[in-house]
């Protein structure tokens, strides 16, 4: 009630623990969108400089810890465009519209389901499995 705009009787008072998850998830944007701040630059490469994303990696600072908490909701709320392929997780984002997880279910047999979309793309195809495919999987 006490948060509630003032045109629909509260007392327009901001709630700060959602006004703070905001603002730390614009960090997460700026971090995937590799921006050119010194900050960004800091991160990738003291900690993910192996090709690792976040969420993969357990050794981080605690400040950088309590931002990666919200990784979960920033991929539901972002909409992930490609570019170079080395931010973008191939199995678990959703991207060209779908989660291929969820959308491809017969497929999510992957070696590594941490793969990024570079990496899938880069290396053949057959060799991100465990079984082999079949020819009709493979098309």
């Amino acid at each position: 009630m006490v948060c509630l705009p003032k045109m629909e009787g509260g007392l327009g008072i901001i709630n700060l623990k959602t006004h703070n998850e905001g603002l730390l998830m614009k960090f997460l944007h700026k971090f995937f969108n590799k921006m050119d701040i010194p900050w960004v630059h800091l991160v990738w490469n003291n900690y993910y400089a192996n090709g690792q994303l976040p969420g993969q990696q357990k050794k981080i600072s605690f400040s950088w810890k309590d931002i990666v908490k919200l990784l979960d909701q920033f991929k539901e709320l972002a909409v992930v465009s490609i570019n170079s392929g080395d931010t973008v997780l191939f199995w678990q984002d959703l991207w060209k519209g779908s989660v291929p997880q969820q959308a491809y279910p017969e497929l999510y047999s992957s070696k590594n389901l941490t793969y990024t979309f570079r990496k899938v793309v880069t290396e053949p195809l057959i060799q991100n499995f465990y079984i082999p495919l079949s020819e009709e999987a493979h098309q």
